[in-house]
């Protein structure tokens, strides 16, 4: 390796390594996923961005937009449907109505948007 001896040169990344940062940081990862679908689930456009460009709504049980607990609840759900090798996403295979776990749960709806 060129006389370099790897002795010499000092890992930087292991030697400021922290557990509790990352962790930190996971969790605001997780609680920013859950704001921003929150908030646009609730909102007139009824949906994220991808779900606007795929003309697509969420919709509560009776065809109406979220509400902000209903949105909130919906998507801390999808941790539940994500705990298990992401097996609660995959209920829209078999599922009657197309719906994950987290809207079965939620009691919600994703449909093609209407005109």
């Amino acid at each position: 390796m060129l006389g370099v001896s790897t002795q010499l040169v000092p890992n930087i990344a292991s030697d400021y390594y922290i557990p509790d940062i990352e962790l930190f940081f996971r969790f605001l990862a997780v609680l920013a996923f859950i704001a921003y679908h929150t908030l646009f689930d609730s909102l007139p456009t009824q949906g994220s961005i991808g779900k606007v460009i795929c003309k697509l709504v969420v919709v509560d049980a009776s065809g109406e937009r979220l509400s902000a607990g209903r949105a909130l609840g919906r998507n801390a759900g999808k941790i539940l449907s994500g705990l298990i090798c992401c097996l609660g996403f995959f209920c829209v295979l078999w599922d009657s109505h197309r719906q994950g776990l987290h809207d079965n749960l939620a009691k919600t709806y994703v449909i093609k948007k209407k005109g």
